[in-house]
């Protein structure tokens, strides 16, 4: 094999391993978007499950909060999605966001099936490099 064609080999291995480990990155930073999202709704399925009649505070805004009381816990008024809001009782929103917690699982779990795969290429790309600089 002569040199022009072992360094163009060489420089394309190297693109291919930069743009494996920029999508590996990607894919980390979603899932650690997820596993956020995920704990978000956890902590909200807890509020939602221990509501109950009496004083507390609303959130109107960013850190702001409103003395408020609580007469009816079970009717929420819940984001679907899209700014789209439905009312539910306490079952129906928890089964929603028990539903949304599940979705993101499963997703999660194919993202971090899919940084498998990346490593495994990775290390084939890598492999291949060793291969031609031998």
């Amino acid at each position: 094999m002569d040199n022009k064609t072992e360094e163009s080999q060489l420089q394309e291995r190297y693109v291919q391993i930069e743009l494996l480990n920029k999508q590996l990155e990607q894919i980390s930073s979603q899932i650690g978007m997820l596993k956020m999202r995920i704990e978000e709704l956890m902590s909200v399925g807890n509020a939602v499950e221990k509501a109950s009649p009496g004083e507390g505070f609303s959130q109107i805004g960013t850190g702001v909060f409103i003395k408020s009381e609580f007469k009816d816990t079970d009717a929420f008024l819940i984001n679907i999605g899209k700014n789209i809001f439905v009312k539910m009782n306490k079952k129906e929103a928890l089964d929603f966001i028990n539903r949304k917690i599940e979705d993101m699982k499963t997703i999660h779990s194919h993202l971090a099936n899919r940084i498998g795969e990346l490593q495994n290429e990775i290390q084939g790309q890598i492999q291949e490099l060793q291969k031609i600089q031998k």
